[in-house]
């Protein structure tokens, strides 16, 4: 049983990866200005300059992926925009709860 899992762990890294790369990818077609999302109409282009400069957005495509998956590898998710703290924590703090309902799944 162990080395099933291991070998479907294994098997899912590929799949990890290129669901992650079009992901990414199509975040980057998608048209329009994501540093605009956080500003009113009103931005400055200063600001609007800022904004992408802390997000990253003013980096190359292939630099911001490979910096998304070095700081993957290290287990840092990010920062969750939505709740302006670590996502792994946020997962973590949540995951007791997540296992609750899957094991409770699992038992009918």
């Amino acid at each position: 049983m162990g080395r099933f899992v291991l070998r479907r762990l294994l098997a899912s890294i590929p799949a990890l990866f290129l669901v992650s790369l079009i992901t990414f990818g199509l975040l980057w077609l998608v048209p329009g200005d994501p540093a605009s999302i956080f500003l009113d109409t009103s931005a400055t282009a200063e600001e609007l300059a800022r904004v992408r400069r802390e997000l990253g957005l003013d980096r190359p495509f292939l630099i911001r992926m490979g910096e998304w998956y070095l700081r993957l590898l290290q287990g840092d998710l990010g920062t969750s925009l939505l709740l302006n703290r670590s996502v792994t924590s946020a997962i973590f703090e949540r995951l007791p709860v997540c296992l609750l309902y899957t094991s409770d799944a699992a038992d009918e």
